[in-house]
């Protein structure tokens, strides 16, 4: 398998190409070089290799010493992934958190407050990049997260997340497919990869979701690689809560508390249990630093009282401009 990845690359560029073809090139040939030499096309591979170079993308295949040790494990594991942003090597302790698109006002915070609590422990928080718990999980762990994609890292999926995948990759954190860059996303690919968001970690956190939700198809992935499944109770009477509740009463581990999160990884931090209105202060300082009169106008007179709170947790302190920024 040494020096395969280019021939893979070459391979998964030909009409029609998928992970079973791969695997039957592979058995017949023996290496992917000579399965190239008979089915590849016309195409200059060296300059392909340019290309991707050229755009910031890896490759990584299963000989590499950075394709993860967990991902081996899985059924069918990929056999290249393509890479844009940090190493995986860099990237440690992986959680899987993921949810419904339609996910409620809490929920969303959920995913990103326990994400991002989780990331300054440590972590890095691994998820689709989709609309709802998903962005949500990004968003709160922008300084460690892996955002696996459905399609190729040129095709960004939904295209309105292109802005939060370019964040992702300003604060370190990666981009991943296992398909080539310019690959548009197929519907039978968000199944093959959620295999890939769970099979890159120990556990998979469920934070709402539908019965027919793709979040419990990661869930299932997951039980059948072996790997611990978590989910976090709702109510009832939601939609959103009943792919959760269903997965607690067929064994999944209850998440209620974020803390939980860090003791189960061996993390050392503390999560704060912020109240709402500490909450909406934090999230307008992370967008960038405020005056008192600004947070005041933007939410309401009593924040003033929160302020002193926030300081002495050493979640934000006041720079030379007079106003309140996010601690680092």
């Amino acid at each position: 398998m040494q020096n395969e990845a280019k021939f893979i690359h070459g391979l998964w560029l030909l009409p029609e190409m998928n992970h079973r073809k791969l695997s039957n090139l592979l058995e017949a040939f023996g290496t992917f070089e000579q399965a190239w030499k008979r089915y590849g096309d016309q195409r200059n591979l060296d300059k392909e290799m340019e290309w991707l170079w050229n755009n910031d993308i890896f490759l990584i295949d299963r000989s590499s010493k950075e394709y993860p040790m967990l991902l081996m494990q899985i059924p069918y594991p990929p056999w290249m992934l393509y890479r844009k942003g940090s190493s995986l090597l860099c990237l440690e302790k992986m959680l899987a958190i993921v949810g419904t698109r339609k996910a409620t006002e809490n929920g969303l915070e959920l995913a990103h407050d326990w994400s991002k609590s989780f990331a300054d422990a440590g972590g890095t928080v691994v998820s689709g990049l989709a609309f709802g718990v998903d962005a949500a999980a990004h968003r709160g762990a922008i300084k460690s997260t892996i955002a696996v994609l459905p399609g190729g890292l040129m095709s960004i999926a939904p295209r309105s997340h292109i802005g939060l995948a370019k964040q992702i990759l300003a604060n370190g954190g990666a981009l991943i497919s296992e398909y080539p860059p310019e690959k548009d996303c197929r519907k039978h690919h968000f199944l093959e990869r959620n295999r890939i968001i769970s099979g890159l970690c120990k556990a998979t956190l469920v934070i709402e979701a539908s019965e027919k939700s793709g979040a419990l198809m990661t869930a299932h992935y997951a039980l059948e690689q072996n790997r611990e499944v978590w989910a976090v109770p709702g109510n009832p009477g939601k939609i959103q809560s009943k792919g959760c509740n269903s997965l607690i009463k067929v064994g999944a581990g209850l998440i209620d508390q974020g803390e939980d999160l860090l003791e189960l990884y061996g993390l050392k931090g503390k999560i704060f249990e912020l109240k709402q209105n500490q909450q909406s202060i934090m999230r307008e300082i992370e967008k960038y630093p405020h005056s008192i009169e600004e947070l005041m106008e933007k939410l309401d007179q009593n924040i003033v009282y929160e302020l002193p709170t926030l300081e002495t947790l050493g979640l934000i302190r006041l720079n030379n401009q007079f106003k309140y920024e996010k601690v680092i």
